[in-house]
């Protein structure tokens, strides 16, 4: 148990610092948020590009990207007050989102982590405050978001399961 504890917490901790944003932007470099650098930022040089900061933009634990007509992108711009008003109502910049990523934050976990999980502990892949309709409309950050807020009621986080389930052999053996 502690062996795998400790493989858990160095890779929350190191995939993402343990952050769970819920609407806005994190500021990250290219190197540690991008898939073009799988590597991460371990063989780049201190002046490489991939080290520029960026803005990655969440909602519900989930990195989302805007239509190109949204005035907010995944770049370096020191954004005013105003632009992250219009990103705060959530309502209105949801149905200007273009793309749901694969990664929840806190846990790392992807979407496949989540569903071989669910059938695992042979539970429905929509979690329980959700239904398929709110799936169709928000997708992956609908599931981040519901079981975190389980999580916040109870004593376990399932994404967390899920990720120790997706890894179980690399970190702790058969």
């Amino acid at each position: 148990m502690v062996k795998c504890l400790q493989k858990l917490r160095n890779y929350v901790a190191g995939q993402n610092g343990a952050q769970f944003p819920i609407a806005g932007s994190v500021i990250e470099s290219y190197c540690n948020s991008s898939p073009n650098y799988p590597n991460g930022c371990q063989d780049l040089s201190p002046r490489d590009k991939g080290r520029q900061p960026r803005h990655t933009w969440f909602r519900n634990g989930v990195s989302i990207d805007y239509e190109t007509d949204y005035p907010v992108r995944w770049d370096a711009t020191a954004y005013h007050s105003q632009t992250f008003d219009m990103v705060f109502d959530v309502v209105n910049s949801d149905a200007h989102v273009n793309h749901t990523f694969n990664h929840a934050r806190i846990s790392g976990a992807v979407r496949q982590d989540w569903i071989d999980w669910r059938r695992h502990i042979a539970e429905p892949v929509i979690p329980d405050g959700l239904s398929e309709s709110d799936i169709n409309a928000s997708g992956w950050q609908g599931v981040s978001r519901e079981v975190h807020k389980a999580a916040c009621k109870g004593d376990s986080n399932e994404l967390f399961d899920a990720l120790v389930f997706a890894n179980r052999k690399r970190w702790i053996g058969d």
